[in-house]
């Protein structure tokens, strides 16, 4: 009796368990996780059979070594195990793969249902590279290159099996691949499926379109690789012109919309073993913030592409974005995507928007978003609570229960978190999100739910301290001029960009923020990983231009560095930077982190405030350089030009090592902000000045050479001045002795020896007066009591005259009398 074949789907990660009997033609939704023996799962269920077990599963989403690429490889390299398990099925088979089916759920179950439906359909697939036991060599042929098959070996009639399950291998890896886009076979059957077509029921199992296919590559001699097989199919052509339309929405779509690169936790454990653990388990403290373990802090992050959109033209684009190599920055396909349809909660209060937030399940890997549902639902609870009268008591759905703890009510209609598909998908709250009204920007910036979730997968490649649910940027605002002081630091929460205040006026602001150590840097240029750091690094410099950044921003205002990035402005320096195996946590240490840039920037920036307040202190001194020094020794501008000279050195100094520094390897980000910002014209102020200060310093010190040289030789002709004034008088003594010896000798009477003696000495100090002139070395400016020794010679001629006259009436008249 020929089967009857019957499709259902599952969960993914849904783990199977015997059941006694066989499933039978209407109990299709009845216990998903049993397995009966009438049913053959492929590409979920976590395991693969190698032997006789009783649970037929074929799947290859979970590691080992040669695993299959794809499910529908894997459907051939077990083709003799399927024909031989179910050969003694009669009625009824059960064909049961994943929820949401890709082309290779699809595609598995139609070779698989070919094996065991057609009896001359081939089994022996080994001959030409497929080993029953994985994807490995044998002894008599090396293995398949599902990604490239050399099909020359393999009879004409059988290729086509081949082909469609390298075709499936190649989308499902995300590899590229010739065909275009719009006329790729698994294109068609996703838009097959958005025209309606029932292939999600329990009899079609996508048949129809399979059917096409195979006598497409048969017949027609298609490649699916690089042909459009279906082109001339008048069954599909709809759904050709279809994506004929499509190829332009997407465009148009990706255009608008928003990529870069997360980070998103990937667990090792298989998921329920963690899941389990945590969903028994408040997801709020008494404090109302989240437990650290729902932060899952010791998980490991991946990178991977991400494309943010809302209300998407094309309907296909989830899945084109998936694939889309060409414009991912990783070249892997879009894996993450954030897609927003604006009207699609009408009954949302707050706000309309469906946000869905989901990784390819496919190619997942272990990666979830468990995080961000507990953000976004903490956030939720927070602003419920605002509105406290207005929460009926509800107990919280099922399955939440256990997070929801005594906050029931605020879990009645939470994020959903996808638990059933991995946690790959987080989806709004049925009546809508009222953490915040929704955004109208098609790339999703303006949007501060998804700005939650970018803080989450995004900003992850920033270190968070232990308990912290998002990074913080040290932010501080350092003044360039005196009269202004620095702002800061102060740490501002990395996923809040838009509360971070604009750099105060006529400051200079540094902002940096530690990187995790296994963000590869050192690949940044290359992946967009760089520019997408600096874009979140320029909005800390200028937060209220609200993300708007240069044209040439790569090229001239990101630096990327071994283990930094960084961007600068006119408004200062941001750096993101990765800590030092020996790093504790001290200021002093994690300045050192980024290869100086900091310390360095403060010296600028205190270099050109110092250079300011030079300037001002140097005001009063050009004026007096300007005009005649005064000379006077307590002269305070001479103090005040001595200080001035002394920090221009050390300023000297200090421009001199900065200048070294920005010569050194990596200091490219700091040489870009210091050309910039015109710090030289500050150093030829600086040299003005110190050539200020050295040329009044040399006026005065030559004014005071000269002040002395007047001073000693003022003291030298004062000094012979007065010892010719000696000499005068000592003449004078001298005459009178020799004068009055002389006449002694002499005949004659004694009033003309007395006469001769004094007139005599008198003319000889006359003489020798007239000869010396000493006065004429007396400066007229001096005062009067340098005249003194003048004063006294002209005082002892008088009294000489006053004497003879005196003598000549008295003395001399006594002694002529008889």
């Amino acid at each position: 009796m020929a089967l009857t074949f019957r499709y259902r789907f599952v969960d993914f990660g849904t783990v199977f368990s015997a059941g006694d009997g066989i499933r039978a033609v209407d109990q299709g939704s009845a216990s998903p996780n049993t397995l009966f023996t009438n049913e053959l799962v492929v590409d979920v269920g976590g395991t693969c059979v190698d032997g006789d077990e009783t649970l037929a599963v074929i799947d290859h989403h979970f590691a080992r070594e040669a695993q299959f690429p794809a499910a529908s490889a894997a459907v051939l390299h077990k083709a003799k195990y399927i024909r031989r398990r179910f050969a003694d099925t009669h009625g009824v088979l059960w064909l049961v793969t994943h929820k949401q089916p890709d082309f290779d759920a699809f595609c598995s179950m139609y070779l698989a249902r070919w094996i065991l439906e057609d009896p001359a359909a081939a089994v022996e697939w080994e001959p030409f590279g497929l080993h029953p036991d994985g994807w490995l060599d044998s002894e008599e042929q090396s293995k398949i290159n599902w990604f490239v098959p050399d099909l020359h070996s393999v009879p004409f009639e059988q290729r086509w099996p081949l082909l469609m399950a390298a075709y499936a291998s190649i989308v499902d890896n995300g590899k590229h691949f010739p065909c275009p886009r719009n006329k790729a076979l698994h294109s068609v059957l996703y838009a097959a499926l958005q025209r309606g077509r029932d292939y999600l029921s329990e009899t079609s199992g996508a048949k129809e379109l399979f059917d096409e296919i195979r006598g497409a590559i048969r017949d027609r001699k298609r490649n699916p690789i690089f042909d459009s097989v279906l082109q001339e199919s008048r069954e599909f052509a709809p759904e050709l012109e279809m994506l004929d339309r499509e190829v332009e929405a997407y465009h148009r779509d990706l255009r608008r919309a928003r990529r870069s690169i997360v980070y998103l936790q990937r667990s090792l454990e298989p998921f329920p073993a963690f899941f389990d653990k945590l969903k028994h388990l408040p997801l709020l403290d008494d404090g109302n913030a989240i437990r650290p373990e729902h932060l899952l802090a010791d998980e490991a992050r991946m990178p991977t592409d991400a494309i943010y959109v809302r209300d998407p033209e094309c309907l296909l684009f989830k899945e084109w974005a998936r694939l889309d190599l060409e414009n991912s920055m990783l070249g892997r396909g879009f894996e993450f995507t954030a897609v927003a349809y604006s009207s699609g909660r009408p009954a949302g209060k707050t706000n309309h928007t469906d946000y869905f937030f989901a990784i390819d399940p496919e190619r997942a890997n272990g990666r979830h978003l468990y995080r961000v549902w507990a953000r976004l639902q903490a956030k939720e609870v927070a602003s419920l609570r605002q509105n406290e009268a207005a929460q009926p008591e509800k107990a919280a759905r099922r399955n939440f229960e256990g997070r929801a703890g005594n906050l029931g009510k605020y879990f009645a209609d939470p994020w959903f978190d996808g638990q059933n598909y991995l946690c790959t998908i987080v989806a709004t709250p049925n009546q809508g999100t009222t953490i915040a009204s929704a955004g109208s920007d098609g790339g999703l910036n303006d949007d501060a739910v998804v700005e939650l979730v970018r803080s989450e997968v995004e900003h992850s490649v920033y270190q968070t301290t232990a308990g912290a649910e998002s990074a913080s940027v040290i932010v501080c605002d350092l003044s360039a001029t005196r009269n202004d002081t620095d702002v800061g630091p102060y740490p501002y929460d990395i996923g809040q960009l838009q509360q971070i205040p604009a750099p105060a006026e006529r400051r200079f602001r540094f902002a940096r923020i530690p990187l995790r150590d296994d963000v590869p840097v050192s690949l940044a240029g290359r992946n967009g990983l760089s520019e997408q750091i600096g874009e979140t690094l320029w909005q800390v410099l200028y937060p209220d231009l609200k993300g708007a950044k240069p044209h040439d921003f790569a090229q001239r205002n990101l630096v990327v560095a071994p283990r930094f990035v960084g961007v600068w402005g006119d408004r200062g320096i941001a750096i993101a930077h990765k800590p030092k195996p020996q790093t504790t946590g001290t200021t002093a240490e994690l300045q050192q982190d980024d290869n100086g840039t900091e310390r360095d920037f403060i010296k600028i920036v205190g270099l050109a405030r110092a250079i300011d307040q030079l300037i001002a202190d140097g005001e009063g001194l050009a004026r007096e350089n300007h005009s005649a020094p005064h000379g006077e020794d307590d002269d305070p501008t001479t103090g005040q030009a001595e200080e001035i000279a002394a920090r221009g050195e050390v300023l000297a100094r200090t421009v001199a090592q900065i200048k070294h520094n920005l010569t050194l390897p990596h200091s490219d980000l700091l040489r870009r902000f210091y050309d910039a910002t015109g710090i030289d014209e500050l150093l030829s102020t600086l040299r003005d000045l110190n050539q200020n200060a050295a040329e009044y310093l040399r006026r005065r010190k030559m004014d005071e050479q000269a002040s002395k040289t007047r001073e000693s030789t003022e003291t030298v002709a004062e000094v012979q001045t007065k010892l010719e004034y000696l000499e005068v008088f000592i003449v004078g003594v001298y005459a009178l002795e020799m004068l009055d010896t002389t006449t002694k000798y002499l005949e004659g009477s004694d009033k003309v020896k007395g006469i001769l003696v004094i007139t005599g000495g008198l003319g000889f100090l006359i003489v020798t007066a007239a000869m010396l002139v000493p006065w004429n070395r007396v400066r007229k400016e001096k005062s009067f009591s340098a005249r003194k020794p003048l004063v006294v010679l002209l005082c002892a001629l008088l009294a000489w005259v006053g004497a003879i006259l005196w003598g000549i009436h008295f003395g001399f008249k006594d002694k002529i009398t008889p």
